[in-house]
């Protein structure tokens, strides 16, 4: 078992592991979503309807990142298996 491998595995695994959590950070809410929201629940409490959609958020890129982060991870991961060879 090489202990350089295994290092440079579990530097690879916290790499992907923030890919993967600024992937979850982009969709999340931001204010002017969460603003949109309450007015949104206030306007159909108050007169039965919802407001139109006005805001919609592009989730493409988070989407890709949050993947990209799994599979940084993944290959961090193997490459500490394959190093107890």
């Amino acid at each position: 078992m090489k202990s350089e491998k295994v290092i440079a595995g579990l530097i690879i695994i916290v790499i992907g592991i923030f890919i993967l959590y600024f992937g979850y950070q982009d969709i999340r809410p931001n204010k002017i979503e969460q603003g949109i929201g309450i007015l949104n629940e206030l306007s159909k409490n108050l007169g039965g309807e919802k407001l139109p959609v006005l805001y919609k958020k592009d989730l493409t890129f988070p989407i890709l990142t949050m993947i990209m982060g799994g599979v940084v991870s993944i290959i961090g991961l193997r490459y500490i298996l394959k190093a107890r060879e």
